[in-house]
């Protein structure tokens, strides 16, 4: 027999007391998911005389649970309590004003009252939009979509995912039947926004961190990574002498040294948009050239800019390196290898002639990886395992390479997907595999842990030449 608790939720500053049912039963498979709103993320213009949201679900949700998280000014003036005007169909009276921005969102950190019969929970969905001036400015914002538009943005759509899309076949997905059955559930008269939005959920079937929609200058993501990372700031700041960041504020470059001179450097970020900080740190780094060895922490590191990354990499190289490999979707080329519709593979190297050996060629480095790293970082790790005979510690990477291209499909309306199939020197595909380390450390719970295990190993291993 199922227990139920009843539970309440403020939205902080809003005023607004929104009362829920849950179950305090455990989930099973299938979560639910929001498959049309009246307002969207990204819309621009509502009409701000709309008195009601509506937001349906893809299955039977369980009757009286919701919760709408939110709160201050940019949090929708409720009136009255939400209402299931059927078992898939959530309406929610408001009252909105002019030329204003509004966000909500359905279920949050600390609230899950957005659930199907079994006790499945919606995903946290965050919505966005923004009211015209007046009713007349709102009719020319939305951009309401007919069929025929309709028609002709999911024909651009399946064009790019079969002509373009490097990933397209990873998933065995049945594109066609997918585009046709998410055609079937956007209906006329639909804003651009709430078509992307559908165009968004479609992509969220690929589970690629590179594709997304764009639409009336906000990007839509599809997919979203739920890892744990296995590195904490503060033990790093409490355990490694001397760090210090690189640059203002807060800069993504650290850097510390060792009792015994080890060189400790942690890398957040390949987009570092002051130029200052990656001259900084190849100045830092090349002037260590006395050091006993390395460690590169990269494990915070979701990618980037690569010439960035080749910058870094350079300093450790013996000489020129092919690092990485790679194939390019293109509909009008043949590869000898990887067959019609695909160019290459293409050989990626990192160092020059002009720039090798490096300062710091032949220095015993260790790199620091986990789940966090992705992309450009994965490609930093491949430098630096093959070009610099680094050592890897911790965990495997994400595994997601994808150097995504835009493609316009009409309406205002655009998608970003995936161009090339990224793979490791011997011909691996990073994508979905990611990269093993070479001394794999679980990472503890944060009750157990008192230092950083992964620090620890390469710092004794770079020590022990």
């Amino acid at each position: 027999m199922n227990r139920w608790a009843w539970r309440t939720w403020r939205a902080a500053g809003a005023g607004a007391l929104l009362a829920l049912w849950m179950p305090a039963g455990t989930a099973h498979a299938a979560p639910p998911r929001l498959v049309s709103a009246s307002v969207d993320d990204a819309d621009a213009g509502i009409d701000p005389t709309v008195a009601e949201l509506r937001f349906e679900f893809d299955q039977p949700m369980e009757p009286g649970s919701f919760s709408i998280c939110g709160g201050g000014e940019t949090f929708p003036k409720l009136q009255g309590r939400p209402e299931w005007r059927d078992d898939r169909t959530l309406v929610v009276q408001v009252r909105l004003e002019a030329s204003h921005e509004y966000a909500l969102s359905l279920n949050c950190g600390s609230a899950h009252g957005f659930r199907n019969q079994r006790g499945e929970v919606l995903d946290p969905y965050p919505i966005r939009f923004r009211t015209a001036p007046s009713t007349e400015a709102a009719a020319a914002e939305q951009g309401l979509l007919d069929d025929a538009a309709i028609d002709s943005v999911f024909a651009s759509l399946s064009k790019a995912i079969q002509d373009r899309y490097s990933y397209r076949d990873r998933l065995k997905i049945d594109w066609e039947h997918e585009i046709a059955r998410a055609r079937g559930e956007v209906r006329a008269p639909v804003s651009r926004a709430a078509c992307a939005r559908r165009i968004a959920g479609l992509l969220s079937l690929a589970q690629d961190a590179h594709a997304g929609v764009r639409v009336n200058g906000f990007v839509l993501g599809t997919f979203h990574r739920k890892i744990e990372p296995n590195s904490d700031p503060r033990t790093l700041a409490r355990v490694v002498p001397g760090i210090k960041p690189i640059g203002p504020g807060n800069s993504p470059v650290a850097m510390g040294r060792f009792e015994d001179g080890v060189v400790y450097a942690a890398i957040a970020s390949w987009s570092i948009s002051d130029p200052a900080v990656i001259d900084g740190l190849v100045e830092q780094l090349s002037g260590e050239a006395g050091a006993p060895g390395f460690v590169i922490d990269v494990r915070s590191n979701g990618g980037g800019d690569e010439l960035q990354a080749r910058r870094v990499a350079s300093l450790f190289l013996r000489r020129p390196t092919v690092y990485s490999t790679n194939t390019i979707r293109d509909p009008q080329a043949a590869s000898p290898t990887a067959g019609p519709g695909w160019a290459g593979p293409f050989e990626r190297v990192v160092g020059s002639v002009e720039t090798t050996p490096g300062p710091l060629a032949g220095k015993r480095v260790a790199v620091l990886i986990g789940p966090v790293c992705v992309s450009s970082c994965e490609s930093f790790i491949l430098m630096m395992r093959h070009g610099a005979a680094a050592r890897l510690f911790g965990a495997t990477t994400f595994g997601s390479s994808g150097n995504p291209k835009a493609h316009d499909l009409g309406h205002g309306i655009s998608v970003t997907l995936p161009s090339w199939i990224d793979m490791d020197v011997d011909g691996t595909p990073i994508e979905g595999r990611g990269i093993r380390p070479d001394v794999e450390i679980p990472w503890p719970s944060a009750g157990a842990r008192t230092g950083d295990p992964i620090l620890d190993a390469a710092v004794a291993w770079v020590r022990s030449k």
